[in-house]
């Protein structure tokens, strides 16, 4: 190896990229110089598109958002990012968000009601919300929700579509300002989509 460019997850701090960097560096036996570490959402860019101004997306299980200005100067959110818009974790949040509303009566009904019921394997949302609320649910039954959101919303299921809308335009908020913060409102940007919840239907 000569030399190591990382994308890597957990470089949201500048001295985290120092500390991986380095971490890099005795198990790959490389000079330490030699190694860049970047934020992986900075990967997903480059290997999306060649264009200097761009900014991306990355909705996984997290979210991340990234913008390049052309001239040498990158933002990468992070942190910024609330828990409630953090990709398909938040998106999982909203969808029991709508079983529990469906059922207490504060929001309409919803045919994610039994399709999170089948995926939980849970009888009522009764039981969906004790099992929620003291012991959480398992990450294969969280991943399943985005999905579920989706289909039925290609099914005609109003809440769903009302949900995946909503959660579109709010992680969409985030390359706007991204492309504000860099003052390149004027100008064409590659806009790049990467993650899991955008392979959703």
């Amino acid at each position: 190896l000569v030399a190591v460019a990382a994308g890597m997850t957990g470089v949201d701090w500048p001295e985290e990229a120092g500390l991986l960097q380095g971490a890099l560096s005795r198990t790959l036996g490389v000079d330490a110089e030699k190694i860049h570490v970047v934020n992986d959402c900075i990967i997903a860019l480059r290997a999306a598109t060649s264009t200097p101004k761009a900014c991306v997306l990355c909705a996984g299980t997290g979210l991340n958002c990234a913008v390049r200005d052309g001239r040498g100067g990158e933002f990468v959110f992070g942190f910024y990012i609330p828990d409630e818009d953090q990709g398909g974790m938040a998106l999982a949040e909203r969808v029991l968000r709508a079983v529990f509303d469906a059922e207490s009566g504060m929001g309409e009904a919803t045919s994610l009601t039994q399709r999170c019921l089948a995926v939980t394997h849970c009888d009522t949302v009764y039981d969906l919300l004790r099992r929620k609320v003291e012991r959480g649910l398992t990450k294969p039954e969280q991943n399943q929700l985005p999905i579920i959101a989706g289909e039925e919303a290609l099914r005609g299921d109003a809440v769903s579509a009302r949900i995946l809308t909503r959660f579109g335009r709010d992680e969409a908020a985030y390359a706007a300002a991204a492309i504000r913060r860099m003052g390149l409102e004027e100008d064409p940007v590659d806009v790049v989509l990467s993650g899991s919840v955008f392979k959703c239907k």
